[in-house]
């Protein structure tokens, strides 16, 4: 079985607070992106095996190794899914990277999803859809979201409660990696260590509205992107340049390190990729990937 693990952009992400278990409460807006890790996956043998290689568009969004055995999210989430069967693990898997690690981009997130859904089917489905998504919920904040299968949906809480939505008509996306990664986890202890307020929770507009981008445009903001961009200037550097590119939108990705721009056209985003590339990412080292959100044909 050949699955792909697909990216996601946090169009919007907002920070309500710390909740008792350390973690924290957000409401955020997933979409979907066409950048997708590969994956293959092969019941039988004996254990768990986990075979990872990079693939042509893993930039190096991180300088920390994939893990291929049990720090790996894949592995994980194999051993939570025969584990709630009772029964020995018995699987081969492939992951091909192609999105990078530490980068906002929900790769290791989207992987996780794609084993436990995947995997449920080859095994003839003995899970039904709300056993899987609580499983994803053990497995982290995003899990949720990519074991929908859906490509929009608002969110909250620690990712786990999802509203699905019709998708936005499909707009072309530049992703930038710098050279370095960011842990969510430093990216929430700064909000904290820099007197990061709880946001209310906004009230936003009706689910058709928000298949809008006029709408989306406006309502597009990451509660993250001052603590990490203190931390790292060069990530408003990006977001500076893309604007100025044309970019509709400009934004960190989830808890970084990427940057994404929203572009109204792949002529524009093209335009913005090639003065990009004979610019300052020429000398920085910057990786440019191009991509688009999941969505029908549109403006």
């Amino acid at each position: 079985m050949r699955l792909a693990a697909p990216a996601k952009l946090n169009l919007r992400l907002r920070v309500l607070g710390r909740r008792a278990d350390e973690f924290h409460a957000i409401e955020t807006l997933f979409l979907r992106l066409r950048l997708a890790d590969m994956l293959t996956l092969e019941p039988g043998g004996e254990g768990i095996r986990l075979r990872v290689r990079s693939g042509p568009d893993d930039g190096g969004g991180s300088a920390s190794p994939v893990p291929d055995g049990e720090g790996n999210l894949c592995w994980r989430a194999a051993r939570l899914l025969y584990d709630e069967l009772g029964r020995e693990p018995s699987v081969e898997i492939g992951l091909e990277k192609r999105i990078p690690v530490a980068a906002g981009l929900g790769g290791g997130s989207s992987d996780a999803a794609a084993v436990l859904v995947g995997l449920n089917r080859a095994l003839g489905a003995p899970l039904d859809r709300p056993a899987v998504l609580r499983l994803a919920g053990r497995l982290g904040s995003d899990v949720p979201f990519f074991a929908a299968e859906t490509a929009c949906a608002l969110a909250w809480d620690r990712g786990q409660r999802l509203l699905p939505l019709a998708p936005p008509p499909s707009r072309p996306i530049l992703v930038v990696m710098p050279g370095f990664g960011v842990s969510a986890a430093d990216a929430y202890r700064w909000w904290g260590e820099d007197g990061g307020s709880a946001a209310a929770a906004d009230l936003l507009p009706t689910p058709t509205r928000l298949a809008a981008w006029e709408v989306l445009e406006e309502l597009a903001v990451n509660d993250l992107e001052p603590p990490v961009e203190l931390r790292h200037p060069e990530l408003a550097e990006i977001r500076e340049a893309l604007r100025a590119a044309g970019a509709a939108v400009a934004m960190l990705c989830g808890s970084g390190s990427c940057v994404a721009g929203v572009f109204r056209s792949e002529d524009e985003r093209d335009a913005a990729r090639s003065a990009l590339a004979t610019g300052r990412a020429a000398t920085s080292g910057w990786k440019l990937v191009s991509t688009c959100t999941e969505g029908p044909p549109g403006s």
